[in-house]
């Protein structure tokens, strides 16, 4: 007893000595804890972390300091498997975070497709162990500095953000701190079912996506001033599923006083709506328990034995079923959820991504400042202008879907048979046989008037759903007057002027990565000398990044740090224009809708203000008149083209 007594003094003074050291004096009254300059200690609510000084210096590795799978809650196992997070153990001796070795088997629990970036093998990997976060902030000693919390995306059941996305560039360019957490994905962080259910809101709320993402802006509230940030300064960030978790956030109670501004890109919004109901998550929670009979190694052989099954089982034997297999055996939980064959969550219509659930995330993701649901906060939301999943059904239908396969075949190591786009449209697409939407195409020219237009109808609809109709509702709140921005990002496609971008067999791009999802991370975060994520890699670096446009692209991305920057440490959530600006980023309002395009040349930036915006029936109205000046068209060409356009168009909802 005296000896255990001994050793707790003996642990308690050397925090307390590590506490004393870091703190300093900032304006001579306020004190901060701030990390200490030597160790790289920082004292959190839950106990030391040690981080490290990691980086060179060089364009390839710039020098960050960075805090790498800090923990921020309890492992969700056990009897915290759908529960909301729980805060660690406390811990006294300083946990090593000082390195980036991150890997898959830091990842939360998900299902690998095969990607070569991941382990290469359609499996399960990953840990339900996973609720760590990474902080990176420039190698300074600077205090207050604004603070960016990034929800990575994935469709909510891939990737981690411990290893998501590279921030060394981007915090030294903004000056600022990024906290990059994992959070629970697929069923682990999205599930609800009435057996699970105890009678508290947060448990009962099947968000525990959105729960982790809360309690990491806790844990910043709490926590940040230790690694020099500003807990007053915080935007959340998510691009793709992250930008609709990001959203959900936007319409959370809960998370309405953890943050300030928010930075939302290419948000996953298939409708007005980006969460579904309790109910509907309690129908296709009850069908994956069935599948989960079925498709187990056991006597059950039928769906309506499955039924018989589960309906014998009384609320506690569900409950330890589900906890038990979804412990024991993910790839029998991948097989429920996809009804026979194991994959991603996001392939099956018994996975939801959230649930408007009125405590955590309220009733309805409406944008509106009036219903109460929405809680107004200054934003950048954005896309780009070829987002490949949008786009999907104008490659099928307008003939051109073997050239969407050529494509993806030379990503994936084919050979190059063409020297030019049009060559390709020659080769790979029938002429003067109906196409999939309805119509003919009669030459190269005649093929790509018409794909861009089923393109526009596909692409500009997706603009609408995930930035418009945001912008413009959330812009009819007094308190975001001039604090709404859009952007668009429109290198590597057609969209703008400019002739050469540099890039290689540009045309072929546009059905596959070159302005596609994702890839204005490259220009947001500056991955043109470091090392990215593994997609990028693969893709965008592999097939788009040549020397011929590495100055054109290294000037964009250096002009996008420059408002990111600005929006960050701005107190009041606008950017004001500076000399460093090539435009003013002016703001999207009800008298003016508008948003920043960015592009460059092979050698040059090129950022313009663009006021083509759209609702459902004034894209209809463009597009139909489109239709008319199609100089090979005939009249039943350009009714079914028509008929083509507006049911895409409705189909997005608009």
């Amino acid at each position: 007893m005296r000896k255990n007594f001994f050793l707790f003094m003996t642990v308690s003074i050397a925090v307390m000595c590590l506490l004393l050291s870091s703190c300093v004096t900032t304006g001579g009254t306020e004190q901060v804890e701030l990390f200490n300059q030597e160790t790289l200690i920082a004292i959190t609510g839950s106990g030391p972390v040690q981080g490290g000084a990691l980086g060179d210096g060089s364009l390839q590795n710039p020098a960050v300091y960075a805090w790498i799978k800090v923990p921020y809650a309890a492992p969700p196992v056990g009897e915290l498997m759908f529960r909301a997070p729980q805060d660690p153990e406390i811990w006294t001796e300083p946990v090593d975070c000082s390195s980036y070795d991150i890997t898959i088997d830091d990842y939360p629990a998900q299902w690998d497709w095969g990607l070569s970036y991941f382990s290469g093998e359609n499996q399960p990997i990953g840990t339900l162990d996973c609720l760590y976060l990474n902080v990176w902030r420039p190698q300074t000693t600077d205090t207050d500095l604004p603070v960016q919390m990034d929800i990575h995306g994935g469709s909510t059941c891939n990737w981690a953000g411990l290893d998501s996305n590279e921030w060394q560039d981007y915090v030294n360019d903004a000056n600022c701190i990024v906290v990059a957490p994992n959070y629970r994905l697929g069923p682990w962080g999205n599930f609800s079912h009435p057996a699970l259910k105890t009678g508290d809101a947060l448990d009962d709320s099947g968000n525990f996506a959105i729960l982790d993402q809360i309690k990491v802006l806790e844990w910043i509230r709490d926590n940040i001033k230790a690694f020099g940030g500003d807990p007053g300064n915080v935007t959340i960030s998510g691009q793709s599923s992250g930008g609709q978790q990001a959203c959900m956030l936007l319409h959370s109670p809960l998370a309405k006083e953890l943050f300030h501004k928010a930075i939302i890109s290419s948000p996953s919004l298939t409708s007005d709506v980006a969460a579904a109901t309790i109910e509907e998550g309690n129908a296709a929670a009850d069908q994956i328990l069935v599948n989960l009979f079925l498709y187990e190694d056991n006597d059950i052989d039928t769906a309506e034995a499955a039924r018989g099954k589960v309906d014998s089982m009384s609320k506690e034997e569900i409950d330890s079923y589900f906890r038990n297999k979804f412990t024991n055996d993910p790839l029998l939980v991948f097989t429920a959820i996809n009804k026979g064959t194991p994959h991603r969550p996001s392939k099956s219509d018994l996975y939801y991504w959230g649930f408007a659930d009125g405590y955590v995330v309220n009733k309805s993701i409406d944008w509106d400042p009036s219903s109460g649901n929405f809680f107004p906060k200054p934003m950048i939301i954005g896309d780009v202008e070829a987002d490949m999943y949008a786009n999907y059904p104008a490659q099928t239908d307008s003939g051109g879907i073997e050239i969407y396969n050529y494509t993806y075949d030379i990503l994936y190591g084919g050979e190059v048979i063409y020297d030019t786009y049009d060559e390709a449209i020659e080769a790979l697409v029938p002429m003067d046989e109906t196409t999939p939407g309805g119509w003919k195409n009669y030459s190269v020219e005649d093929f790509k008037a018409k794909y861009d237009i089923a393109s526009d109808a596909c692409l500009r609809s997706y603009d609408i759903i995930g930035v418009q109709n945001p912008a413009r509702r959330a812009a009819s709140a007094p308190e975001l007057e001039s604090k709404v921005f859009a952007y668009r990002q429109d290198w590597g496609s057609y969209a703008d002027t400019i002739v050469d971008s540099g890039i290689p067999y540009e045309g072929f791009y546009q059905f596959t990565i070159g302005a596609d999802h994702s890839s204005d991370l490259w220009a947001m975060l500056d991955w043109n000398d470091i090392k990215g994520p593994g997609w990028f890699e693969t893709w965008t670096r592999a097939f788009l990044f040549v020397d011929k446009n590495y100055a054109g692209r290294k000037d964009l991305a250096d002009k996008v740090a420059v408002y990111l920057g600005a929006f960050l440490h701005s107190t009041d959530g606008t950017i004001p224009k500076t000399d460093d600006m090539p435009v003013a980023w002016e703001p999207w309002t009800a008298d003016k809708e508008q948003f920043l395009t960015w592009s460059a040349t092979a050698d040059k930036a090129f950022l313009e203000m663009n006021d083509r915006a759209f609702t459902g029936e004034s894209l209809r109205i463009y597009l139909n008149e489109r239709i008319e000046t199609l100089p090979e068209a005939t009249d039943q060409d350009k009714a079914a083209l028509k008929e083509w356009v507006d049911r895409n168009i409705a189909a997005s909802g608009l």
